[in-house]
């Protein structure tokens, strides 16, 4: 009879720990996801940006382009009256 209280007490301990280390887990995800996800996709909001400004750069100084052709500049008298850009060319 004395085993069978060993065995059930080994049980139940190993049954506890489990559900601590369950716990434990569950707790550190949500560590994880309400502050720690927020400074990465700040992080990673900054990396993009960055490298989409350096493509643009990039892009731009491989290309051959008048500014006379892209905008066009409406005025009358001495007044500015529109603005126009051509984003096609």
């Amino acid at each position: 009879m004395r085993k069978i209280k060993i065995k059930r007490l080994k049980k139940l301990r190993l049954l506890l720990i489990l559900l601590i280390a369950i716990a434990s887990i569950y707790l550190g995800a949500q560590y994880v996801y309400h502050y720690v996800e927020p400074q990465l996709q700040a992080v990673a909001k900054q990396k993009v940006s960055f490298a989409i400004n350096n493509i643009v750069k990039e892009v731009l100084a491989d290309m051959e382009y008048r500014q006379e052709d892209l905008i066009e500049v409406k005025h009358v008298g001495e007044q500015f009256v529109d603005v126009e850009y051509d984003s096609y060319d």
